[in-house]
């Protein structure tokens, strides 16, 4: 990552996304609850009065902020998870090429 692009995403993090209503948020937890954090699109989906832009640029700085949230159990919880199927898969794909 650049610098230039380190100061952005500090700036971002010290901001707060003051037109993002509570059902907005809402329906980003529910989201990235059911979906994997790299399917921005199927999370803007949920979030249904955002782009896909505003539902990215919202989840970077989410993921830097999350531990001061109440939900942080729950999305560390789930980092996990596809931490570790993507370990899986990457195993089973591994396996396939050495065959």
């Amino acid at each position: 990552m650049s610098e230039e692009d380190k100061e952005r995403f500090r700036e971002l993090a010290a901001t707060g996304f003051f037109d993002w209503t509570l059902k907005e948020y809402q329906a980003f937890i529910k989201g990235i609850r059911k979906h994997h954090f790299a399917d921005i699109e199927s999370i803007a989906r949920e979030v249904e009065t955002k782009t896909s832009e505003e539902v990215e640029e919202y989840l970077k700085v989410f993921m830097v902020r999350y531990r001061e949230l109440r939900e942080k159990d729950v999305v560390m919880a789930k980092l996990q998870k596809q931490d570790f199927e993507d370990r899986n898969i990457e195993t089973i794909r591994n396996f396939t090429k050495d065959k």
